[in-house]
């Protein structure tokens, strides 16, 4: 899969119904530049839109919509806050940038990842209990316990240098921020491929159960740590 389906189709819904306007728009107004920007699930609709208003994604062959739209080499950039996986980590998006908070859950989403998520949870889940006590343990210490396994992931992770990575991730040039406790204060790195930082953060391709992972994905908190980077 090279670009997630539903991004894809209501990218497709939307160039279909705004391209004629942005192209006059343009050719009325010399010297602006396109920008897309989205949160969520909207950041990867924004990005996927920005890759065929650059050319990058517009497969022609396959694509009646993008026979349509017409190119802006140069002028089209983009920024996505918490986008889901939704671009072949093969396809390269220099103009789109990608911003991911603390533990947001959302731009850890994959099929990988869930099954990481399942086989961690398995190894703290008590080996011989009833569903009563099960659940009672879930409720009652799994986010720490599963922590605990995180924390050793990065360890299984070198281990594992052949395990295949899932063919979606966050589109364009991905910017982790880190909140800190210390007055309030954030980490910045850049997260690549092949980088020193892709081993320093390698949490960024598993769901981490903390009690963040759900608060850290509102736009407010994206907002709030990009002020204060």
């Amino acid at each position: 899969e090279n670009i997630f389906s539903p991004s894809w189709n209501v990218a497709m819904e939307l160039l279909n119904s705004l391209h004629l306007t942005i192209e006059s728009f343009l050719n009325h107004n010399e010297g602006f530049k396109i920008q897309c920007i989205g949160h969520s699930f909207g950041g990867s609709v924004a990005a996927v839109i920005a890759g065929v208003l650059e050319g990058t994604l517009a497969d022609k062959d396959n694509c009646d919509i993008c026979k349509k739209v017409k190119q802006f080499k140069n002028i089209v950039s983009c920024v996505t806050f918490g986008s889901p996986p939704c671009i072949n980590s093969a396809t390269k998006l220099p103009f789109v940038t990608s911003y991911i908070v603390g533990d947001d859950m959302v731009p850890r989403l994959s099929k990988d990842s869930f099954e990481n998520l399942k086989s961690r949870i398995k190894q703290v889940l008590p080996k011989k209990s009833n569903l009563v006590s099960k659940s009672l343990f879930l409720g009652s210490s799994i986010v720490s316990d599963i922590g605990g396994l995180s924390a050793q992931g990065l360890k299984q992770r070198k281990l594992m240098k052949s395990k295949e990575k899932s063919s979606l991730s966050v589109p364009g040039r991905v910017i982790f921020l880190k909140p800190r406790r210390l007055h309030g204060g954030v980490t910045v790195a850049l997260a690549g491929e092949g980088s020193v930082k892709e081993d320093l953060f390698w949490q960024l391709h598993d769901i981490v159960c903390t009690k963040s992972m759900i608060r850290h994905h509102k736009l407010s908190r994206y907002i709030q740590l990009i002020d204060h980077a």
